[in-house]
């Protein structure tokens, strides 16, 4: 994946090297549990923790159709779009599902339950759907930060 964004050379192989190798155990009232193998994930307090995982994320708007956009903030992620008929609902809640594809390709998670649905519309009488991810229907909330 490094090479892709033209990390290459001494560089790719230092950021290799922080990453593969790595052992765990835990300690508990004293007593130290067998050392196995870390064999996913970055280390916690790394520099370089923000941006692999930028890198790492930095597909995913390109799961979701041209008419949607996805934005990413830090490990925050939002979706959008205007929603004229019917069928851009639908197509909404089908880019959710991609997302859905996404992140089990990735061996990623995202937490349904913390996500929200906002509508902002000066029409009366919006086009009502409701959105869910992995099946959990989103919240619908009148404001978010």
């Amino acid at each position: 994946m490094l090479d892709y964004y033209g990390i290459r050379g001494t560089s790719n192989q230092w950021i290799a090297s922080l990453l593969t190798g790595r052992m765990q155990s835990v300690v508990v009232e004293g007593q130290i549990s067998h050392t196995i193998p870390v064999t996913s994930g970055v280390p916690q307090g790394s520099v370089l923790r923000p941006l692999l995982f930028l890198l790492y994320i930095n597909d995913l708007p390109e799961c979701v159709s041209s008419q949607s956009t996805v934005r990413l903030f830090a490990d925050d992620s939002f979706l959008y779009r205007k929603i004229r008929s019917a069928a851009d609902s639908i197509q909404l809640q089908h880019d959710l599902d991609q997302l859905a594809v996404w992140e089990q390709s990735w061996l990623m998670s995202f937490s349904p339950s913390k996500c929200q649905l906002l509508r902002i519309t000066k029409k009366r009488s919006p086009i009502q759907h409701d959105y869910a991810l992995r099946g959990h229907v989103l919240e619908q909330v009148p404001t978010a930060k």
